[in-house]
């Protein structure tokens, strides 16, 4: 079982929203090394299944829609995957003979699947914020000065 690089992202993302609580696309992909057009994709996923609110204009950007503890790993997994499957036969996408013959396999695959939801229904983001007092020993690239406003 391999985590994909959009769920990767979608976390780092998320991660930086929780550290600094908003945040453009701009420096939110400088800030977490993911390319620009990617993190654009998943964050328009991000804010499809209500985990992030965008605003446009001037002062536009992405913020959390719940706080931190609020989210948990399993939404944001299924966020950007969609519903968590261990494997597709055991959900009847395809015909499986080992299943239909009573699948010694089952029960297995069954516990594996529990243990899993369960962790990522008990992890939250507030979870995978950064212990340190100080963000920028997590993030690869400091948060970029916003900018000055016209006064």
């Amino acid at each position: 079982m391999r985590i994909s690089r959009s769920l990767d992202y979608a976390i780092r993302a998320l991660v930086y929203l929780g550290m600094y609580r908003t945040g453009d696309l701009h420096h939110i992909a400088q800030s977490t090394r993911v390319p620009q057009p990617y993190l654009a994709k998943v964050m328009n996923r991000l804010v499809r299944k209500g985990l992030v609110r965008s605003t446009v204009g001037r002062d536009g950007g992405y913020v959390l829609r719940k706080p931190p503890q609020a989210i948990t790993v399993r939404e944001i997994f299924e966020a950007v995957e969609g519903e968590f499957h261990l494997f597709e036969c055991y959900f009847g996408a395809e015909e499986c003979y080992f299943i239909s013959q009573n699948c010694t396999q089952l029960r297995f695959w069954n516990q594996l699947q529990q243990v899993i939801l369960k962790a990522l229904e008990s992890t939250t983001l507030a979870d995978l914020l950064p212990l340190s007092s100080n963000p920028m020993e997590v993030l690869h690239a400091g948060r970029p000065a916003t900018p000055a406003s016209n006064s």
